[in-house]
């Protein structure tokens, strides 16, 4: 008896902690009582950050470690559930920060038998953060060469806005912000958005970084972490605004 109402006082206590930690501000989510601490990751993003090209970057993958018994115990939904509210958390910071992302943000969960709390190691996966980041790494051969035009259908009119991979940019990035590659100034665009991507091969892709509204291919939308290749003929939506892409000289 005497047991159990040590553990009835151990799970109220831990109840009453979660909850003022959440109107705090400072746990994104728990699992089998273990939390993470949204300040710590926050500032975790910045020490990993680093400039490419002018621009702050952040890490676009987000590793959470979790001790195996604790993931064991877990449901199913519940491992799904933290990475959902782990990955809006890091989208609204970086969004909220103006970062760029070399790719859409990503969550991998690992066990840590050393865990004692839920820890989140953000990272640029297989982007080294180094000078050979810096300076671009795994740049398309010809991406230098390419320059295409986006067509947007805007409120005001329809407007031609050419873009170029440039050297050392595989990648350009969508938003309302306007050191965006692609600056787009409307409401329903997100201020780091989307991006677009060169492959080796010369293919564009386009991905979603985590937008509110979302970013669309022919009518349907991108989840999170998935790329697509886009073509001329294919309509991309950013939020409300239509855009088709063309490469110049095809």
């Amino acid at each position: 008896m005497h047991v159990k109402l040590k553990r009835i006082i151990r799970l109220t206590r831990d109840y009453i902690r979660s909850v003022f930690d959440k109107r705090m501000g400072r746990v994104v989510a728990s699992l089998g009582g273990l939390a993470v601490d949204v300040v710590q990751m926050q500032n975790a993003i910045d020490e990993c950050a680093v400039t490419i090209k002018g621009k702050r970057t952040a890490p676009h993958v987000f590793t959470i470690k979790v001790d195996w018994n604790t993931r064991k115990n877990a449901s199913a939904r519940a491992v799904k559930d933290l990475e959902h509210e782990v990955a809006a958390v890091a989208i609204d910071y970086i969004n909220d920060q103006f970062y760029q992302t070399l790719s859409p943000v990503s969550i991998v969960v690992e066990d840590d038998i050393y865990a004692t709390d839920l820890s989140v190691v953000p990272s640029f996966g297989n982007v080294e953060k180094s000078r050979n980041a810096t300076a671009g790494i795994g740049v398309a051969a010809n991406a230098e060469n390419t320059r295409l035009v986006a067509r947007l259908v805007l409120p005001t009119g329809d407007q031609d806005i050419p873009l170029r991979f440039g050297r050392g940019a595989d990648r350009l990035m969508v938003g309302r912000a306007e050191d965006n590659d692609l600056h787009i100034d409307h409401d329903s665009v997100a201020k780091v958005h989307a991006v677009l991507m060169m492959q080796a091969g010369g293919a564009i892709m386009v991905g979603d970084v985590g937008s509110k509204e979302g970013t669309f291919l022919n009518g349907r939308r991108l989840g999170q972490s998935e790329t697509h290749e886009i073509s001329k003929r294919d309509i991309v939506m950013f939020g409300k605004i239509r855009t088709r892409f063309r490469v110049l000289g095809e």
